[in-house]
C-alpha cells in the first residue's frame, strides 16, 4: 500500500512566506516615512502626490503584493485557498484598472459615466469613502481592535480565536492606519480609533506574556513614533485619495502577515490510492 502523506496542521507557520512579508513591510515602512518626510521637510512638496498617483509606485506595489498573495494562496492547493487566491488576483487587476494606466486604453463608454474616477475598474463604481469604510472597518475590527480587546479581557480571550491574531499583524495595520488626513474633522474618527488602538496595544504589552516580547515592544514603539511623524506632517495630506494609496499597501501586507501565520506549511500532497 502507498502511504498517504500526512498534511501539515493548519496552524503551522509558512516561514518563507512570512519572512517575505516582513521584508516587504520593512521596505514599505521606510518608503512611506521617506515619502512623507521629504514631502514636508525635504523641499519636494509634490512628492507625496506624485508617488501616490493612479498607476504610481505605491498603487503598483499594492497590486504586486495582492498578486503575490494570490499566487501563494493558489499554490496551497486547497479549495478555499484557491478561491481566496483567485479573489486576490482579481483585486490586483482591479487595483491596476486592468492595465489601463500601463497600456493606455480608454475606459469603455458604459463605464466611464458611472465610474467615480473615470477608470476601467468596478470598485470605483462605489463612492470611495463608502468603499473604504466597508473594506477597512471589518479588517481593522477583526485584526486590530477585537484581538486587542481579547488580550485585555481574559474571560473573553478563552472564548474567541481572535486573541491568537499575531501582535505584529495588528501593528502592521496600525502603521498604515496612521496615514490619514490628521486634523481634518471628517477623519477625527480614524485619528481617535488609532490612538486608542495603540494605547490598548501598550496595555496588552503590560498585561500579556504573548505581547511582552522584545521584538513586539520595539515594533510597537516604532509604530508609535511613525504615527507621531504622520500626524506632524498632516498639512501635506489630501483627504480624498493621495495617502490612502499608501495605506492600502499596509492593509494588504497586514492581511498577508496574518494569512501566512496559520496557512499550511506546504501545498496539499497528491494522495495516492491503495492498490
Amino acid at each position: 500500500l502507498r502511504r498517504r502523506a500526512r498534511p501539515q496542521p493548519p496552524t503551522a507557520v509558512n516561514r518563507g512566506a512570512r519572512r517575505a512579508v516582513v521584508a516587504a513591510y520593512a521596505v514599505a515602512a521606510v518608503g512611506a516615512l521617506w515619502t512623507v518626510a521629504t514631502t514636508r521637510w525635504g523641499g519636494h512638496p509634490e512628492r507625496l502626490a506624485t508617488l501616490t498617483a493612479e498607476g504610481g509606485p505605491f498603487e503598483t506595489a499594492t497590486a504586486l503584493a495582492l498578486a503575490a498573495l494570490g499566487v501563494w494562496a493558489i499554490l496551497r492547493r486547497r479549495r478555499w485557498w484557491i478561491v481566496a487566491g483567485v479573489l486576490f488576483l482579481l483585486a490586483a487587476l482591479e487595483e491596476l484598472s486592468w492595465g489601463q494606466h500601463l497600456f493606455g486604453f480608454e475606459t469603455p463608454g458604459w463605464l466611464r459615466g458611472r465610474n467615480h474616477q473615470g477608470e476601467a475598474n468596478l470598485h470605483n463604481l462605489i463612492d470611495s469613502e463608502i468603499f473604504s469604510a466597508a473594506l477597512l472597518t471589518p479588517i481593522h475590527a477583526t485584526l486590530v481592535v477585537l484581538p486587542l480587546l481579547a488580550v485585555m479581557f481574559p474571560e473573553w480571550r478563552r472564548k474567541t480565536p481572535l486573541a491568537r491574531v499575531p501582535a505584529h499583524t495588528s501593528l502592521i495595520l496600525c502603521f498604515g492606519w496612521g496615514l490619514h488626513a490628521w486634523g481634518v474633522p471628517v477623519a477625527a474618527t480614524d485619528s481617535t480609533a488609532l490612538v486608542v488602538a495603540l494605547a490598548f496595544a501598550g496595555i496588552a504589552i503590560a498585561k500579556s506574556d504573548a505581547w511582552r516580547q522584545p521584538e513586539i515592544i520595539v515594533h510597537w514603539l516604532a509604530v508609535c513614533v511613525a504615527t507621531v511623524v504622520f500626524a506632524a506632517v498632516a498639512g501635506i495630506y489630501r483627504y480624498y485619495n493621495m495617502q490612502y494609496e499608501i495605506r492600502e499597501l499596509f492593509v494588504v501586507l497586514g492581511v498577508a502577515h496574518w494569512l501566512t501565520g496559520w496557512a499550511p506549511r506546504r501545498p496539499a500532497a497528491n494522495l495516492g490510492h491503495p492498490h
